[in-house]
């Protein structure tokens, strides 16, 4: 069984992701570039096709009620991205929460919802490719963990992927998957 973000054969296989290839001349030695994604849209999360999330949830520090509401509870992610301007409004039918930053690698203040700690957020494209948005996640001095989410597009453009890995004390790494159509 191939995993889940294993290309698929030569012969089907899209153009990374489903972006266009570009090349400035037709005839050029240069090598090819991607065109930055644009992550814009309304994405469903595919509870199939993602990884449960409660461990990762409990050791944020989110309360077993909220963890138990969230495991089956439908959720919209909806995003306007235009170059470094990225706001994203997540709905469940608990709670909706927008937030708004630009992509620019600078550290921002925040309070995490989960245990009201004072948390510092950076968020950047991960290389010049502009393919995969990087977050990080640092929480205050004495606090072992650290979170690095990684955001791309994937299945030809079809599913937006979000990978969470979370660092806690003692060096346990909690991963989690998650598919939204």
């Amino acid at each position: 069984h191939a995993h889940p973000l294993s290309p698929p054969p030569p012969s089907r296989r899209p153009l990374a992701f489903g972006l266009q290839l570009t090349n400035k001349r037709s005839n050029s030695r240069s090598p090819r570039r991607l065109e930055p994604v644009n992550f814009s849209g309304e994405w469903r999360l595919n509870h199939e096709r993602s990884e449960d999330e409660s461990e990762m949830l409990k050791a944020l520090g989110v309360p077993w009620a909220a963890r138990v509401a969230l495991a089956g509870a439908s959720r919209t992610v909806v995003i306007e991205h235009d170059g470094i301007e990225w706001n994203e409004t997540i709905k469940t039918s608990l709670f909706t929460k927008s937030t708004s930053y630009l992509l620019d690698g600078e550290n921002r203040k925040e309070v995490s919802p989960a245990d009201r700690a004072v948390i510092m957020i950076a968020q950047a494209f991960e290389d010049s490719s502009r393919q995969v948005i990087l977050q990080r996640t640092s929480y205050p001095d004495g606090d072992p963990r650290s979170l690095v989410v990684r955001k791309s597009i994937i299945d030809g453009g079809c599913t937006y992927y979000v990978q969470t890995t979370l660092t806690i004390q003692g060096g346990l790494v909690l991963t989690t998957k998650k598919y939204f159509d």
